[in-house]
């Protein structure tokens, strides 16, 4: 039978991690308030609210409206192109078809900078 610290060291790791994770969480909102953040959190000098004031003032809903229309048109072209390419796909039986959905898998678990620098090489090599 287990003992009570073998059963509660799974728990306690994964507490562990959570914590881990959550410090640059708690970074990024201390440097919020703080009057001259740093990369550390050291205090920064004092309590502000001046950065939000800044950002609200500075053009940021130009830059939220750009953002949008990007990411909307971004998001209907790939649909578009994401349904031509998926309807032949899974109507038409093919010998590829099994080794393209592996290729897809395992594109989809790369972190997508290991997938960016080798296509900048690529067209970069290619004068593109």
């Amino acid at each position: 039978m287990a003992t009570t610290w073998q059963r509660r060291l799974p728990a306690v790791v994964m507490i562990f991690i959570g914590l881990v994770f959550l410090v640059p969480f708690a970074w990024l909102i201390a440097a919020a308030f703080e009057r001259h953040p740093t990369l550390q959190l050291t205090g920064g000098g004092g309590f502000t609210l001046g950065h939000f004031g800044t950002v609200l003032h500075g053009g940021f809903l130009t830059a939220l409206a750009n953002s949008l229309y990007l990411a909307v048109g971004t998001m209907a072209c790939t649909t578009v192109l994401g349904v031509l390419a998926a309807y032949p796909l899974s109507r038409f039986p093919s010998r590829a078809q099994q080794y393209f959905v592996y290729l897809l898998v395992f594109l989809t678990g790369l972190p997508i900078i290991a997938i960016i620098i080798p296509a900048y090489d690529f067209f970069v090599t290619a004068n593109f």
